[in-house]
């Protein structure tokens, strides 16, 4: 081995005094603090940029909704003037266009309460009972 390495505690350099035990514990849960804050920072960005993201997927899927109403509206007014250049009257134009609204929301109903009545998770369920 070198004598260098053997004599590896170098004393300090001149102007800079060693620390003390205390003022070393000091500074390391000061540069703790600078991390965690760093972090608190971190997720603080983070999450605005993701309440920004929801807040313009809540725009767009309420317009969608909006304009998605809208061409219903103008395809069920299509059909009733289409009935009423057949000859219906308009109030039978109605009452069909009425009736596919029903039909539709029907459907609707059907399919949600299938949705509904889904055992979801059934064999985490049945795991966690001790079935399986």
């Amino acid at each position: 081995m070198s004598e260098s390495a053997i004599g590896s505690a170098a004393p300090a350099p001149a102007g800079e005094t060693p620390l003390s035990l205390k003022a070393a514990i000091g500074q390391f849960l000061g540069c703790g603090r600078e991390l965690v804050a760093d972090a608190a920072d971190l997720v603080a960005a983070e999450a605005h940029v993701a309440l920004q993201l929801l807040t313009a997927l809540v725009v767009a899927a309420v317009c969608a909704a909006v304009l998605g109403v809208l061409a219903a509206a103008g395809v069920l007014a299509a059909i009733a003037m289409g009935l009423i250049e057949r000859g219906f009257s308009g109030a039978a134009a109605t009452g069909i266009a009425a009736l596919v609204c029903a039909l539709g929301a029907a459907w609707f109903v059907l399919r949600l309460r299938s949705l509904a009545r889904r055992a979801l998770f059934a064999r985490s369920r049945q795991q966690l009972r001790g079935e399986a």
